[in-house]
């Protein structure tokens, strides 16, 4: 009688429970983070070895971003057609392979080059990784699942912080560095040895073949989404843009006192993209469509009433005011994520996903010059957050009348 051995990696395969898919993919998510959030902590190092300015240093965040606008829609695409395991391993051992050299980098335009290349390789593990919690957890608890996962990245950022300067002060940044490496490398291992991908219907494999870039944006409901998402990603650039300078300029605080409350701000943040999560999930029963909306609103107005802070506003009501901008206007994106993928579907969500995020970024980009604009012209930040706040109100509007959730096939 033939034995079979029974490995974790079978069982997995077999039935992957939620928890095990999301720590998968909340583990691939931390790539980025070791990225855009690890090298930065050995800033100090570099500098000195290369006798840098400030300015130049924060190239290399620069060139990691401009990269990463490149291959998010690209990934998407490939997540639905190869699968979640190729894209996430390939990525991150693309990452690691890239940082062995950047690890021996002599010069900033090296170091530029190679990180230009990294972030086009970490960029596809933000639709593939919720690709893989949508494809396998249920609707009724994909809010909060894919808010856990988006925390990957912030957690090899706290691991990084920790660990890293410790290691270039007593031996070298470059030894920090390939101690990412090292990390991203055990984090591809991990991954492509549990994650199984889900199995595809025939329905679902004829349509990720021939899916494009252009058929996303024929659906009225992913249009009016991506609208959305632009005008929130606007506003949450605005917050991180401009939210000090607010505070210092209108409401008169210490620059100190300033940096307070946008901790407070970030941190409302991050407990903001799991709540409404679980909001959408535990009290909404899974209505997700239902909960953006809210929050759209909920931003709307938080942004509003952050127009009328002034020298006066007592300091309760002005800690209030920042924890609900914190919690809406920058705490969107895991519940706007798990839309995006639904209205998608489980065929194209990773094409989806790809192409939204790419779309985003003119908001990113567009938005903090435009507010400060806004301010100069009128010479008033109640206009200007009355602005922000009009337009965030606006395209939350327009998703009841145009946005229509599609049933998957894991619903």
């Amino acid at each position: 009688m033939a034995h079979h051995l029974t490995t974790p990696a079978t069982l997995i395969k077999a039935a992957p429970s939620a928890w095990v898919i999301v720590a998968l993919a909340t583990l691939a998510q931390a790539g980025p983070g070791w990225i855009v959030q690890g090298v930065p902590v050995l800033y100090p190092f570099i500098q000195a070895d290369w006798d840098l300015s400030r300015a130049q240093v924060g190239l290399i965040t620069s060139a990691v971003m401009a990269g990463s606008m490149l291959t998010g829609l690209p990934g998407g695409l490939l997540a639905d057609r190869w699968g979640v395991r190729r894209v996430v391993t390939g990525a991150l051992a693309l990452v690691a392979f890239l940082f062995v050299g950047f690890s021996a980098a002599t010069a900033l335009w090296m170091a530029l080059a190679i990180s230009f290349l990294a972030g086009m390789a970490n960029s596809p593990l933000y639709p593939a990784t919720s690709k893989a919690v949508m494809d396998w957890i249920p609707q009724r608890s994909r809010g909060l699942w894919i808010g856990i996962k988006q925390r990957g990245a912030m957690l090899a950022g706290v691991v990084a912080a920790a660990i890293l300067p410790a290691i270039a002060t007593a031996y070298s940044w470059r030894l920090g560095v390939l101690a990412i490496v090292a990390m991203v490398i055990l984090t591809s291992l991990v991954f492509g040895t549990f994650y199984h991908e889900k199995p595809k219907t025939k329905h679902e494999r004829h349509a990720a073949a021939g899916g494009n870039v252009f058929a996303i944006f024929k659906d009225r409901s992913l249009i009016a989404l991506t609208a959305w998402g632009t005008a929130l990603m606007g506003l949450q650039f605005v917050v991180i843009s401009h939210m000090s300078l607010f505070l210092v300029q209108e409401v008169q605080l210490s620059a100190v006192a300033a940096g307070g409350l946008v901790s407070i701000v970030l941190l409302a943040s991050s407990v903001g993209r799991v709540a409404w999560g679980a909001i959408s999930d535990a009290i909404l029963g899974g209505r997700h469509l239902v909960a953006l909306a809210a929050l759209g609103i909920a931003a709307s107005i938080a942004a509003a009433a952050t127009g009328f802070v002034t020298v006066g506003t007592p300091v309760v009501l002005l800690t209030l005011i920042v924890i609900a901008l914190g919690a809406t206007a920058m705490g969107w994106i895991s519940l706007f994520t798990v839309v995006v993928a639904e209205v998608a579907g489980a065929e194209r969500s990773g094409t989806a996903l790809g192409t939204v995020n790419t779309v985003l970024r003119i908001g990113m980009v567009s938005s903090p010059p435009l507010f400060g604009l806004l301010v100069d012209i009128s010479g008033s930040y109640t206009v200007a957050w009355g602005g922000a706040a009009g337009v965030a109100f606006i395209s939350t509007a327009m998703l009841p009348i145009f946005a229509r959730k599609r049933s998957t096939v894991m619903d």
